[in-house]
């Protein structure tokens, strides 16, 4: 660096228009050379910011790029070593300080962005029917998967529709009403015999008899019967068998094709016995089936003894539901709106109340219309629930219930409407809809002070439906939410199956949920003294296994080290199935935990052999540093590989190792500005009071909650939101920050 900019660096107390001309010494003596022209390496240009800086009249997106540019140099990432000049570390320093300067000193333009209408996406559909009605749609068959937009489902840019689905939405609306709005004949117990003859047996598995069905090998009877509604049903089966072998017939009960029960029949078939049980069955036609479970055959057995066991079914007696029938809570909540609100039109003020509820705003006349009409289709004899499923029906296709449209309040300038902004808070801490609570207070006003969102944001907070925080933002957002895709090779991991890694995921949920309910700092989730586990995680682990079924709190092992960087739920999620990866790993503490995610590789660039005997006896670290001998790898891999090699005691599933393809582990990296990272603990070192961590995480958690990608146009409202905050906010904190950004609360352009 020159005398000169050193002057003028020093002397650049407070932001001035000095700033830009230091800043533009920086660019003019280590960066301008590569990153200009027709091909500016790594696609950087930085000529009209440099232009911009002696102007003194840089653009949000000149930030941008003077920060790009701040973060390589104060990492040491540039320079390239290979560079005419390596600045010295007092130069670095200085020349850091003029682009921080530049930064801090330029306007600052927050232009609020919306995108497009958001579609509700799977979870949030799911989530909205059963907070509106208590249904659970997943007997109903699944919607098709949710496309993933700056790394998660409830972006607006890739929430569309096609055309099968919209089929489905359709389908969904009709098996939803019904269920919520059953027929009368629905609150009236049925008592369905359902005689052995009357059934069908698997082909070659047995048949049927005048006095019942008779199943000579291992096959079942199976019925179909019509049940009024959801509920605990009394099954009877009257049943005996040919009694052979050591063991008594073994029978089940299959509802579709879950096993719902099992049974001993004990009785000869010539004097049967009746066996009971309740069982929980859904509404509709629902197939049921008896199997025999332990065919029995043996030739030699003495004279006079039954050599061939089978079972015979003379009836099944189906009864319920045994629960009496209650009016459901969205129906009680319903009436009692409809009773105060309007004794002279009942009907009137319970189809307000379904459009407020279903559509989130208020209703106004046109929608009142056409639901009117819709009633006017049906037939004369059509009865009130009929009348009611329909305008359900219809309501859960309408375009705003599957969308969110963002309107503007005329009153307030662009700050949303209250019922939007009421949306807008439940499904970013709820991923569902508004309850009665922040809908009536939208309706009062409540939430056009920021005293009035603070009480809602910490209502939703403490209610357990922000779980879905942690079930749906920090599962993408660390990149495990497709985990039980992610089945390592079983011939290395046989003991790794669907079941551990569910466990796996239910740690790193339940850290960031308990760092977000007990208010803890943010950086507890890099460095926690406690974990949850539960047997099969503690044997993975080589830990004690708790006492008790279920996921248990336990303190961390020393060994092994707390926070997310240690849980084998993103360990395996950034390896390959054979061995583990130091890109992956590198480049997800770059992408999610310091918000620096490298560009993606050239086409065509080379992979590290995944079989141990393709790698020639060398190791992972030999074999990427003979990668990065590229120069155009080495740029970005510096920092990326660095920061793998130092997981590198963790297996590719997340067990402690100390060699690897019988090779010593070495898990130390050396980063670019020559500091040392001793394993997984110089990580966490790295992260802690590192401001980047932080600012990735409320990064993350504004595309998240905006559903709107976060642009180089964000950055001066990241800085906004940052300043705000202290210097390690709990989760709340961020949650209220975000809340109040005008991205949040303001309709920007679509």
């Amino acid at each position: 660096m020159t005398i000169g900019l050193a002057c003028v660096v020093a002397s650049a107390a407070a932001p001035s228009a000095g700033d830009g001309v230091a800043a533009a010494r920086v660019l003019e003596e280590w960066c301008i050379e590569c990153h200009q022209g027709v091909k500016p390496k790594g696609k950087f240009n930085l000529h009209d910011t440099l232009d911009a800086l002696k102007a003194s009249h840089s653009s949000a997106a000149d930030r941008s790029l003077l920060r790009k540019a701040l973060r390589r140099l104060a990492n040491s990432e540039m320079p390239p070593p290979d560079a005419e000049h390596i600045p010295n570390s007092q130069e670095r320093a200085l020349g850091v300080q003029a682009l921080r300067s530049a930064i801090a000193g330029a306007d600052r333009i927050i232009v609020p962005k919306s995108g497009p209408p958001r579609r509700l996406n799977r979870t949030e559909y799911a989530n909205t029917i059963r907070d509106l009605f208590g249904i659970d749609i997943a007997e109903f068959g699944s919607l098709p998967p949710d496309d993933i937009g700056a790394g998660f489902d409830n972006v607006g840019a890739v929430l569309s529709i096609a055309p099968t689905a919209l089929e489905k939405y359709f389908e969904l609306a009709e098996a939803i009403a019904a269920r919520a709005c059953p027929e009368s004949a629905a609150n009236t117990p049925v008592s369905l015999v359902i005689h052995g003859k009357e059934m069908t047996v698997s082909e070659n598995a047995g048949q049927t008899l005048e006095a019942g069905a008779l199943l000579w090998t291992s096959g079942e009877a199976r019925c179909t019967v019509q049940l009024p509604r959801a509920g605990t049903y009394a099954i009877s089966i009257r049943a005996g068998g040919d009694q052979a072998g050591p063991d008594p017939v073994r029978m089940g009960v299959l509802a579709g094709k879950k096993r719902i029960a099992d049974f001993t029949v004990t009785e000869d078939k010539r004097a049967p016995g009746v066996h009971r049980m309740e069982r929980v069955l859904k509404d509709g036609p629902q197939s049921l089936a008896l199997t025999f479970d332990n065919d029995y055959y043996n030739k030699d057995v003495p004279a006079g003894t039954t050599a061939d066991r089978n079972a015979f079914v003379l009836s099944m007696t189906i009864e319920g539901p045994l629960e009496p029938n209650r009016i459901p809570a969205w129906r009680s909540v319903m009436d009692a709106y409809a009773a105060h609100a309007d004794r002279s039109d009942v009907a009137m003020a319970e189809q307000r109340w379904l459009i407020q509820r279903i559509l989130r705003r208020p209703a106004t006349d046109a929608d009142c219309i056409l639901l009117n009409s819709i009633v006017q289709s049906l037939p004369a004899t059509s009865s009130a629930e009929s009348k009611l499923r329909a305008k359900i029906q219809a309501l859960l296709v309408h375009p705003e219930f599957l969308f969110r449209v963002d309107t503007i309040d005329g009153s307030a300038g662009p700050e949303l409407a209250p019922h939007d902004l009421a949306t807008r808070l439940a499904y970013f801490i709820w991923a569902s809809c508004p309850d009665e609570a922040l809908a009536s207070a939208a309706t009062r006003g409540e939430l056009a002070s920021s005293s009035g969102r603070a009480a809602a944001v910490d209502r939703l907070l403490m209610d357990p439906r922000s779980s879905s925080l942690a079930e749906r933002f920090a599962t993408q957002w660390l990149a495990i939410d497709g985990l039980g895709n992610k089945m390592p090779d079983a011939s290395q991991f046989p003991d790794v199956n669907a079941a551990l890694l569910r466990s796996m995921r239910t740690e790193t949920v339940m850290l960031f949920e308990s760092v977000l309910r007990e208010h803890r700092a943010v950086e507890t989730l890099i460095d926690a003294d406690y974990t949850f586990i539960d047997a099969r995680l503690a044997k993975h682990y080589g830990m004690a296994v708790p006492v008790g079924d279920g996921m248990h709190r336990v303190r961390i092992d020393p060994q092994r080290g707390g926070g997310i960087l240690a849980h084998a739920s993103v360990l395996t999620a950034t390896s390959n199935p054979t061995r583990t990866s130091p890109v992956k790993r590198g480049k997800w503490v770059l992408q999610a935990l310091l918000d620096a995610a490298p560009p993606p590789p050239p086409p065509g660039t080379a992979q590290i052999p995944d079989r141990v005997e393709d790698r020639a006896g060398k190791s992972i670290r030999e074999l990427m540093e003979i990668h990065r001998a590229d120069p155009n790898c080495a740029a970005c891999h510096r920092s990326m590989d660095e920061l793998g090699f130092a997981f590198e005691a963790f297996d590719p599933v997340g067990s402690l190792r100390d060699r690897a393809d019988g090779i010593a582990i070495n898990a130390t990296g050396t980063l670019p500005d020559g500091s040392v990272l001793q394993g997984v603990d110089g990580v966490r070192a790295k992260l802690k009071g590192n401001t980047g961590f932080t600012r990735s995480l409320v990064k993350h958690l504004m595309v998240y909650a905006t559903g709107c990608a976060q642009e180089d146009s964000s950055d001066d409202e990241l800085d906004e939101l940052m300043e705000s905050l202290a210097s390690n906010p709990t989760l709340s904190d961020i949650v209220h920050a975000i809340v109040e950004s005008p991205s949040f609360r303001l309709r920007g352009a679509q």
